[in-house]
């Protein structure tokens, strides 16, 4: 084996100090919140190189280090497998909008209407699931990557999701019905985040075009004007696990 060859470590910001053998060590966190603690910074610091998902990770990671002092970041973003997650389109009556997440539904006033979905072992059962709905709904406060999404989107789903985080990196107005974020707040879950840092605040506005969003898809599938995302298929299209490969190969071979 090739000692001094890279090693990527593909883990938490809080623990990038394991690496294999005496060449650059490159560090390939996936977070969600806009600043670092004091151990994360040590971490990071610590590395030759930080590969992140989106450019939104990439300034977040310079703004929370003193630029001369941050290590090079490069921008690999992650891909979907279309082999598996191809398009179609829903062919039953009913409206079906999918949320792939760790929110709470069943104690709102429709949860009589709402399934739950338990985990999935593999990406074909999955992609079954998403094949039977008509619209992915993404509400997402923060997200290190949002890969559900990007897999509704290249089976040609209509995808509802906020203007924040790392999902930027492949959402717009064409493929994305997006839902405008007007101001932060402190990331306080009660679980994983205690207000180290922020995320977007699912306001009285946020909640507006969301639901005049998932209105206007089932006006779409009611009047039979329903088609596919074509613009979703063709941004995952590009950002498949090839092109993350390729950008790993070049990152690592510009040194």
């Amino acid at each position: 084996p090739d000692f001094k060859a890279p090693c990527i470590r593909i883990w938490h910001q809080h623990d990038m100090s394991q690496f294999v053998g005496n060449g650059e060590h490159i560090g390939y966190p996936i977070f969600e919140l806009d600043r670092f603690n004091e151990i994360e910074t040590h971490h990071l610091s610590s590395l030759d190189r930080i590969f992140v998902c989106s450019h939104w990770a990439k300034n977040i990671v310079e703004e929370n280090f003193n630029r001369h002092s941050c290590p090079p970041v490069n921008v690999i973003p992650l891909g979907v497998d279309r082999s598996i997650f191809s398009e179609t389109l829903n062919v039953t009556e009913k409206t079906i909008f999918l949320n792939i997440g760790k929110c709470l539904y069943k104690s709102s006033k429709l949860g009589d209407k709402i399934k739950l979905i338990p985990r999935k072992e593999t990406q074909k059962e999955v992609y079954s699931i998403m094949a039977s709905a008509d619209c992915g709904v993404f509400p997402s406060r923060a997200e290190g990557w949002n890969l559900e999404l990007l897999e509704m989107m290249s089976c040609g789903k209509s995808v509802i999701a906020t203007d924040y985080s790392a999902h930027t990196e492949f959402c717009n107005r064409k493929n994305c019905r997006l839902i405008h974020i007007d101001e932060l707040e402190e990331a306080n879950d009660g679980i994983w985040f205690k207000g180290q840092g922020k995320w977007a605040s699912i306001n009285n506005n946020a909640m507006t075009q969301l639901i005049e969003h998932m209105r206007s898809v089932y006006s779409s599938k009611k009047s039979g004007n329903e088609i596919a995302n074509n613009a979703g298929i063709e941004t995952a299209k590009h950002f498949s696990w090839k092109n993350t490969a390729k950008e790993i190969i070049n990152a690592v071979s510009t040194e």
